[in-house]
């Protein structure tokens, strides 16, 4: 097949042929429903509104809110611990290392099986 050969235009001609070319109107049916009116109350479009995130992002929100979510859990449950009067960890003493000391002397012993004499 041959290819026709057309003359290139310049940008000055092919600027002037933009500027003289005319759209074709568009029906009124399409014309609404590619610009609808404001007839629509504000919130409806709010509702409507679409907010596109990866799939990764989104996950890693999930994640973060759950865990987020069961940490606070964790705290607000021993914040009511602490200051319910009377609960055992409130009257159990504190735990002190008083009275132990090193040990003097060191023997291990090796098992070797459950049978075997020590």
């Amino acid at each position: 097949m041959e290819e026709r050969e057309q003359p290139e235009l310049t940008n000055p001609e092919l600027d002037e042929l933009l500027q003289e070319w005319r759209t074709p109107v568009a029906p009124p049916r399409l014309r609404s429903a590619v610009f609808p009116g404001q007839s629509v109350p504000w919130y409806r479009r709010w509702l409507a509104t679409s907010i596109r995130i990866p799939v990764p992002l989104a996950v890693a929100v999930c994640v973060l809110l759950v865990l987020s979510g069961w940490q606070w859990a964790s705290i607000r449950e021993r914040a009511h611990a602490e200051s319910v009067p009377g609960s055992f960890a409130s009257a159990a003493p504190p735990f002190t290392f008083r009275g132990f000391s090193p040990v003097a002397e060191i023997r291990p012993r090796i098992i070797r099986s459950h049978h075997a004499r020590n």
